[in-house]
């Protein structure tokens, strides 16, 4: 656990781990004492938390902000907002996985149920509706969930809304791609931007690759100097991050080349026969572990919808077909 220092107003919680797993924490010291993400039960207990707070003078949380709803960036919302009467504040899209109840779980609407099938390697449909896996994934799934306090109310925030804390002026930028719901915030006078897991992290099947490069390229509308990401341990200059954005748009690129390429040589292929053709990475700096994963099956499945989408490719009976241009 350890605390870093920006500015005279934000301070960066890093939890404990691996940094892959545990999402930071931002504090902004201000007339509205405002956090930027929450952790989970695990990175940021209730105990460390008033810590913290005691340590930057903060009496109090009055807002808090999420970049996304996934578990690791926001599980403590519903208790922090509990513990202070506090504002929530998210993209519209978030407001309902924010306020449900986590007990009421049903197999058919798990969130992470097309992810599981595509991304273990050993789960498949016919096994994962399977009785005994289900009530082994509705196990992890309360024990997990069971310290999840949903929030009671969470107001929307809106592409290009300036959010005040006082001094500090936060512009919301909205940039589906990690998933529907995220947000990247930028603080002009220092030119710095927060993006959550916006980029280098893997995207989600509910988000495609336009949605991904039209997030990039909001991105590059700002002057930036410094980006701090929802996982890691430094800030990075944007000398240093403005090229992997480069080469993650080119890699796109790349990638649906070598498919077109791939059905233009080889004849239709069903997706297990495309992804071997189409990879010299999967996705930025993260090769062997979304290998194991296997999450290169949701790369290529964004990918080959895109070239749908673009007239290209067709899907016929789980084959892909290259498609003749008019």
């Amino acid at each position: 656990m350890k605390l870093y220092r920006i500015n005279k107003y934000f301070t960066m919680f890093i939890p404990s781990g691996t940094a892959m797993l545990n999402a930071n924490v931002y504090f902004i010291k201000d007339e509205i004492n405002t956090i930027i993400d929450t952790g989970t039960y695990y990175t940021l207990t209730k105990r460390n938390l008033f810590k913290i707070l005691k340590t930057l003078g903060i009496d109090k949380i009055d807002r808090i902000i999420l970049t996304h709803t996934h578990h690791d960036h926001s599980a403590n919302v519903g208790l922090f907002q509990e513990i202070f009467n506090c504002e929530v504040l998210a993209h519209p899209s978030a407001i309902v996985p924010l306020t449900k109840d986590f007990n009421d779980f049903d197999i058919k609407k798990f969130e992470f149920l097309e992810f599981l099938e595509n991304a273990i390697p050993f789960l498949n449909k016919k096994i994962i509706r399977h009785p005994i896996i289900q009530n082994i994934i509705k196990l992890g799934y309360h024990f997990y969930q069971g310290r999840i306090k949903p929030a009671k109310s969470v107001k929307p925030l809106y592409d290009g809304q300036i959010i005040s804390c006082g001094n500090v002026k936060l512009e919301i930028i909205h940039t589906p791609g990690h998933s529907l719901d995220s947000i990247c915030i930028y603080y002009a006078p220092p030119k710095i931007m927060f993006t959550g897991d916006t980029i280098p992290f893997t995207p989600y099947l509910q988000t495609s690759i336009s949605d991904i490069i039209n997030s990039v390229h909001k991105i590059f509308d700002h002057s930036i100097r410094f980006v701090f990401r929802g996982h890691g341990y430094r800030p990075h200059p944007w000398c240093e991050e403005y090229p992997i954005y480069l080469n993650f748009l080119d890699s796109i690129q790349r990638a649906e080349k070598r498919i077109l390429i791939a059905l233009k040589l080889k004849g239709p292929l069903k997706i297990s026969k495309i992804v071997p053709l189409m990879y010299e990475r999967t996705h930025i700096g993260h090769y062997r572990f979304y290998k194991l994963m296997r999450t290169d099956f949701i790369w290529a499945l964004k990918y080959l919808q895109d070239l749908i989408d673009k007239n290209l490719v067709e899907n016929i009976d789980g084959k892909y077909y290259l498609k003749n241009r008019p």
